[in-house]
């Protein structure tokens, strides 16, 4: 009964208003961007003419909703248990992450998709956004994002126990996430790893993306503290979300200045607006039904659609499969297979395993007690 509880009160916590439908715009501008490029002959003729170029900016969304949602979740239970469990937050994070991804593997491997040992490792071991691409094929390519949230997930809960103990723990974070993004901003520029470690000269490195998970957990200590939480309720309204959604679409597709630090920040400032007012049209819209089945099902989304849209200019291995609109249907219907029989079931296996290694980890600390 006590571990059916537990369940219940996990589902609860991560039942946030809006955060599925926030999850189903980032995976369709995902999507969209990488149905585009079947429709060019080149990497560098899409990013010159293509206007699906700028769904590549729902990986920045994604960020955002992982920084906010992890750091929100921690925040709680340090709030109602004086502490922060690592060990459950890891099993937990493993049995959400690694069976639908060595699921997706596995397929791959077997019909072709990945077939060096150096690419499959470095899925396996999450460095695959330092992984030059002379070494991999498209097919697992995406998983960049994926590594750069799994190296999130190793460090923050650690440094998030060492924040919680400051003052103004959320000022810190925000001076910490603009640091990563003064460091993109002049390295990019002056070339300062390239000209050292040429090797890691890519654009995926997990320091490149930390600013945007770190600004979506800014936003998480301001939901946490009932002031701020209350001052946004009261001051926030649909005519500044508009702003900020104006601000972002310039940023995307203007030479706006400094706008790789400026999406990273307006962002999360987008989800605070929607997640603070359930009666905005924005809200209700992200609130749909549909809208928030396709979040929910979207990690699952992000994974297979790479195995069906594929680039022109990239190798075709199931031609007639990678073709619209069969691949869309196909994408669903790998994704929907994918979280009803291995990503609901093990998450809920995953929050039972560590409800009992936090209560194993409690009866520990008070036996030393």
């Amino acid at each position: 009964m006590r571990i059916q509880h537990h369940r219940l009160l996990a589902e609860q916590r991560h039942a946030i208003p809006t955060l599925d439908g926030w999850r189903a715009v980032a995976i369709a501008l995902v999507i969209v961007h990488h149905a585009g490029t079947a429709f060019y002959a080149s990497w560098d003729e899409y990013l010159a003419h293509a206007p699906t170029r700028f769904g590549m900016n729902g990986v920045p969304i994604f960020f955002a909703l992982s920084g906010l949602l992890i750091c929100k979740l921690l925040l709680e239970e340090q709030a109602s248990t004086g502490h922060i469990n690592l060990r459950s937050f890891y099993v937990r994070r493993c049995f959400r992450i690694l069976p639908p991804l060595f699921a997706f593997l596995l397929v791959s491997f077997l019909v072709g998709y990945i077939v060096k040992p150096l690419e499959l490792v470095s899925a396996v071991f999450f460095f695959r956004n330092y992984l030059p691409n002379s070494t991999a094929y498209v097919y697992s390519e995406h998983l960049w994002s994926l590594s750069v949230e799994e190296h999130f997930y190793l460090l923050w809960p650690l440094l998030l126990s060492w924040l919680v103990t400051m003052k103004r723990p959320a000022v810190y974070t925000a001076g910490l996430a603009l640091g990563f993004g003064i460091w993109r901003f002049i390295d990019l520029h002056l070339h300062l790893t390239a000209k050292v470690l040429p090797a890691f000269d890519t654009a995926w490195r997990t320091d490149y993306h930390l600013d945007s998970l770190l600004w979506g957990c800014v936003a998480a200590f301001l939901l946490q503290d009932s002031r701020t939480r209350n001052f946004l309720t009261a001051k926030v309204n649909p005519l500044l979300f508009v702003s900020l959604l104006a601000i972002y679409v310039a940023c995307l597709t203007l030479p706006v200045p400094m706008r790789g630090i400026l999406i990273p920040m307006t962002i999360p400032l987008m989800l605070l607006g929607t997640l603070t007012h359930g009666g905005w049209l924005a809200s209700r819209f992200l609130s749909l039904a549909p809208i928030r089945w396709i979040g929910r099902i979207s990690y699952s989304l992000y994974l297979w659609q790479q195995l069906l849209f594929v680039p022109r200019w990239e190798p075709h291995v199931l031609p007639y499969l990678q073709r619209l609109p069969l691949n869309l249907a196909l994408v669903v219907t790998l994704a929907s297979a994918s979280f009803y029989l291995i990503e609901r079931p093990l998450i809920r296996v995953g929050r039972t395993l560590a409800f009992k290694v936090g209560s194993s980890s409690q009866q520990f600390a008070i036996s030393k007690a």
